[in-house]
């Protein structure tokens, strides 16, 4: 059987309004598509802009903590070691107010050990034991010193310095062991004194 094929639409013309509707419509479209273009690329150049201005002020910033700490590997290394520092310090001061309770000078004493240090080295582990009359603490040196500051040298800036002399008496190096801190090696150097008679009561 012999199949016709009839094309009805070929020679169907579109009327004006749909062709003018249609227009409008992709008019429009194209005026969407185009804000929204110009929206995106007004946000990312924002972005690019902000993350410009961060990389210009993170650039001053290093290069100002370079020349306010030139020893001192990174930040990063430098906010670790404030905050070790704070949080030794802050054991410390948990033992204040058991000595004023017990009429020791204890501020006096602490002020006497830490005053002489250099800056490298940071005073920790104050154990301070009343009833036996003596107190052990430990002396941290960083690791650029811990060659030469030895815990000879540090009794010898305490003697030289005198503040102590009121307090303590017969300061002895116990131990030094090198130790890691936040990747960082360093030299602890512990020791014992004994407190003067007259200190906390005594006879």
């Amino acid at each position: 059987m012999a199949q016709i094929k009839l094309n009805l639409i070929r020679d169907r013309v579109i009327s004006r309004g749909f062709r003018k509707g249609l227009f409008w419509s992709m008019l429009v479209y194209l005026i969407l598509c185009g804000i929204g273009l110009a929206f995106v690329t007004h946000r990312a150049a924002l972005r690019f802009v902000d993350a410009a201005d961060q990389h210009r002020e993170t650039r001053v910033i290093n290069q100002q903590f370079r020349g306010d700490h030139p020893n001192e590997r990174s930040m990063q290394s430098y906010a670790q070691d404030l905050r070790e520092r704070m949080t030794l310090t802050a054991d410390v001061l948990d033992g204040v107010d058991l000595g004023f309770k017990q009429d020791v000078m204890l501020p006096r004493i602490l002020l006497g050990l830490a005053k002489p240090l250099p800056e490298e080295c940071l005073l920790v582990n104050v154990d301070l034991q009343i009833k036996k009359k003596t107190i052990k603490f430990s002396v941290m040196v960083q690791d650029r010193k811990s060659k030469s500051m030895t815990a000879g040298q540090i009794i010898d800036l305490w003697t030289e310095d005198g503040m102590l002399g009121t307090q303590l008496k017969d300061i002895r190096a116990e131990a030094s062991q090198s130790e890691y801190r936040s990747g960082r090696r360093v030299r602890v150097h512990r020791f014992s004194a004994k407190l003067d008679n007259k200190v906390g009561g005594g006879a």
